[in-house]
């Protein structure tokens, strides 16, 4: 069995993973790309941008040949092959969770609300920009925290919170 009968097997599995390997949040768009810059994937892995005299590559090995395809849904950079994650590492089989998170709009501060339960298992907080850099990072201590956004631009972010066994996903607009 080769490795694309084994991954339609169970497509909600390693299938997905890898798919979810090829999807940043947010719009980015190669004007925006920086040489070395790292942006997290939808599973939950980073990518590592080089940009050199040879052209723009994803984890030094597959190169962009066609950037900035404009979709009704976002924009698509076409690689010359397929980024394999690594499986073991990747986020998946997680519960998503209902997390309130508020003032949105925010300007100084963004406040989270967890379960209770989430806080045994220890939650993490990314705040990532639109270009998928991940701008803060911070362990949740409490049911209720608050995240401090006052140094950010003005802009749409995304509010990922991680745990062990669940995840939440947020957009947050900081005014």
């Amino acid at each position: 069995m080769g490795l694309l009968d084994s991954l339609l097997v169970d497509p909600s599995g390693d299938l997905t993973t890898i798919l979810q390997y090829h999807v940043l949040m947010g719009e980015v768009l190669s004007s925006q790309l920086t040489d070395g810059q790292q942006a997290m994937t939808l599973n939950g892995q980073n990518i590592t941008v080089t940009i050199n005299m040879d052209g723009v590559f994803i984890n030094d090995d597959s190169e962009v040949i066609a950037p900035d395809i404009r979709t009704f849904n976002g924009v698509v950079h076409v690689i010359d092959e397929v980024l394999l994650p690594d499986l073991n590492t990747a986020v998946r089989g997680l519960e998503e969770v209902k997390v309130e998170v508020g003032p949105n709009p925010a300007s100084d501060f963004v406040q989270v609300e967890v379960p209770a339960d989430l806080l045994q298992e220890g939650v993490e907080a990314q705040l990532i920009d639109a270009r998928g850099t991940v701008v803060q990072n911070v362990q949740l201590q409490d049911r209720v925290s608050q995240i401090g956004v006052s140094q950010y631009p003005a802009g749409v972010y995304f509010l990922l919170l991680k745990s062990e066994n669940s995840f939440a996903k947020n957009i947050l607009v900081i005014q």
